[in-house]
């Protein structure tokens, strides 16, 4: 998370019964159309879907509108598929997003992180079929934000930084020796980098570019621009806790 959770703001991303802004409520579901006899890769992707946070940022059902604060793009409207390159499959134009990320130099907090080395290229294939879909209601649910430890895991800072923040996942496409594994949020490393909850409150809502966010590399997204003020220091204090603090 403070590399890059993400996440997801140009392609992970009808509300059923509710909007984001109930996202505590673990029973929502990804979207509100309904479930029959979907091929096994769509039922993959919705979970994924969920699991990895594009939900926080594209909304229930791939409808910006229904995505926190909106950050991410509709994915389902034309203007969307219209944004990649013309001779380029749409199927493997959103691989490729999701892979690399997506840098916007106007508003670098609202980029969209990679996923690199973190998705399998089978895990990507599985989005794909979901969004192409157009994101049904596949019985998954939203994950939970009441405590820390729910946020933690719902906008999938556990994914890059693994579980309490242990941390030692590669970062796959970083050239710098220093970016080359993701940082363990806590441990005497994690006291050096960031010695106060301001400097964890800072790092959480601005992001963290590294290596100037080139193609994918891993990096920490802005979550101010996604999560609430009281989701925000939840999870500051969850991982301050772990943090050994």
């Amino acid at each position: 998370m403070l590399w890059r959770l993400i996440p997801v703001a140009l392609i992970l991303v009808a509300i059923g019964a509710v909007t984001v802004g109930c996202i505590g409520q673990v029973s929502q579901r990804v979207s509100g159309t309904s479930a029959a006899n979907y091929p096994a890769d769509v039922l993959k992707g919705g979970g994924l879907y969920a699991e990895y946070a594009c939900v926080q940022c594209h909304g229930v059902g791939g409808r910006s509108a229904s995505a926190l604060r909106g950050t991410g793009p509709s994915l389902v409207s034309n203007e969307f598929k219209r944004t990649f390159p013309k001779g380029v499959s749409y199927d493997s134009a959103l691989v490729s997003v999701i892979r690399n990320g997506m840098i916007s130099e106007n508003d670098r907090a609202a980029s969209m992180p990679a996923w690199n080395g973190i998705l399998s290229e089978e895990d990507m294939l599985n989005i794909v079929a979901y969004i192409r879909a157009s994101l049904p209601d596949v019985g998954v649910p939203v994950p939970g934000a009441q405590t820390g430890e729910d946020v933690y895991r719902a906008f999938a800072c556990d994914k890059c930084h693994g579980p309490l923040g242990a941390g030692g996942i590669r970062n796959v496409a970083a050239r710098d020796p220093g970016h080359q594994v993701i940082p363990a949020l806590g441990g005497a490393d994690f006291k050096k980098r960031l010695r106060s909850k301001d400097e964890v409150r800072t790092r959480l809502l601005e992001g963290t570019f590294v290596e100037e966010g080139r193609t994918g590399v891993l990096y920490g997204p802005a979550w101010g621009k996604i999560g609430t003020a009281d989701q925000i220091e939840k999870v500051i204090d969850y991982i301050w806790e772990f943090g050994g603090r």
